[in-house]
């Protein structure tokens, strides 16, 4: 009891002195610390920081820029790893953090394009002109400031939506930006934030979903309440995105037979409005059919790729036994089709691509793959978990081939985000399935 109270005590005091500090400040650094309370940032920590020295000068830090963090028990690579025949090792994230001791180079790159190699992921922000006219109006009434609405928007499209593409970035910010709903909605939005409150970096209490009181908790639930409004009668694009963002919220927080069940009502929809099929076009308005179909394209390849992993990780059937039949045009050539996310590093003047494109159909392409071997594995209880030599073979080659299709930007030597590395692990992850099938 005792113990319990001069915790209170302290946590009073710290609330009090905040406080008092707030009433002598400057009108500029008592908004930002009012911002950073918003956004969920522990009390003690944002005291201590306005003890150390000057907010502003802090906030303006720029942030943290290693690359290496030490492992717990060993700092040199596995032996096991360093071996000839392995890719990765010519990679640049391996010559800048294991071997040169100055930052390597890739001819004709440009010494500012090389920082998506020397910083970490981490300190990139997404850069995109259509944020600074985004407002919290007509779209969530969980908060009203804008800067925090941008922010946790900038933090899903960086670290969740190169994974899961549902949607096309350009198309949502563009009508969201312009109060538009035909690729726009308050459910999609407050589904989107509450995902991006599990990314931020400013949202300290993210992993507390059981807290009614953090942020993450509010716009799960404003979604959830804007969803049983809407799911029983709407059959719109924006319905289906934002059951599929729902089921990643969820799925972060350990729910995920819930998220199961927004997944397959995300796919009754999809089948009742022809979703995997390529729509008829009118001649009315061809921008407006093209912009619908990059649309529905983007989607439909989202949910099924999202369904495919679902299911071969999880050792059953695809629901799917066949590819959306939309084609996706070639990410080289038509870049900006997929909605490019770009990035702003520290100190840097130039923005850093992702190529989304890229990773999308190469998500894509070996999908296609996975859900045949799920087909084949799990398909007819009889023969579950059985392949015949000629079905190893096949999907053998057919690995080998989309790795070493990959277009420039997703080769070994050159890849560098998270996504990245995460998509040639799967690609790893089936092949070492197909030898142990081998083997036994």
């Amino acid at each position: 009891m005792k113990r319990k109270y001069e915790e209170l005590r302290e946590k009073r005091s710290a609330y009090e002195e905040l406080f008092d500090l707030i009433k002598t400040m400057s009108e500029a650094d008592s908004i930002d610390v009012l911002h950073r309370i918003r956004a969920g940032g522990n009390v003690q920590d944002i005291l201590n920081q306005v003890r150390d020295g000057n907010l502003l000068m802090q906030l303006s830090l720029v942030p943290e820029t290693r690359r290496r963090y030490d492992l717990p028990y060993r700092v040199e690579m596995p032996a096991f790893i360093l071996v000839e025949n392995n890719p990765y090792l010519t990679s640049m994230v391996y010559e800048k953090t294991f071997r040169a001791s100055e930052p390597a180079s890739i001819a004709g790159t440009k010494e500012s394009a090389m920082n998506l190699y020397l910083m970490p992921y981490s300190s990139a922000l997404m850069a995109d002109p259509l944020l600074s006219r985004i407002m919290t109006a007509n779209w969530t009434s969980v908060i009203t400031d804008n800067n925090l609405l941008r922010q946790l928007l900038g933090a899903y499209f960086v670290y969740q939506h190169p994974s899961f593409v549902y949607l096309h970035k350009d198309q949502f910010l563009q009508d969201m930006a312009d109060g538009r709903h035909r690729f726009c909605s308050p459910l999609l939005v407050n589904a989107i934030l509450a995902a991006g409150c599990q990314s931020s970096p400013t949202v300290h209490d993210s992993t507390q979903f059981w807290n009614p009181r953090t942020l993450g908790y509010l716009f799960l639930a404003e979604a959830k309440r804007l969803w049983e409004l809407e799911s029983a009668e709407s059959r719109s694009l924006t319905t289906i995105q934002a059951a599929l963002v729902l089921q990643i919220a969820l799925n972060e927080n350990g729910l995920d037979r819930v998220g199961l069940s927004y997944m397959l009502q995300a796919l009754l929809i999809a089948k009742e409005i022809d979703l995997f099929q390529n729509p008829k076009t009118s001649a009315s308005d061809d921008d407006d059919d093209d912009d619908i179909t990059k649309a529905r394209t983007i989607t439909a390849w989202g949910l099924f790729n999202w369904q495919v992993m679902y299911c071969y990780y999880f050792f059953r059937k695809s629901f799917l036994d066949q590819p959306p039949d939309l084609a996706l045009p070639d990410p080289v050539r038509y870049p900006q089709w997929y909605g490019q996310v770009w990035l702003r590093y520290p100190t840097s003047e130039t923005l850093t691509p992702t190529y989304l494109g890229c990773e999308l159909v190469a998500r894509s392409a070996l999908r296609v793959i996975m859900m045949d071997m799920s087909i084949a594995l799990y398909g007819t209880s009889e023969h579950q978990g059985i392949l015949t030599l000629e079905q190893v073979l096949g999907f053998h080659f057919r690995l080998e081939a989309w790795f070493t299709s990959l277009p420039d930007a997703l080769t070994a030597q050159k890849i560098v985000y998270p996504t990245q590395l995460e998509l040639q692990y799967a690609c790893f992850a089936c092949t070492q399935t197909i030898k142990l099938l081998t083997i036994l």
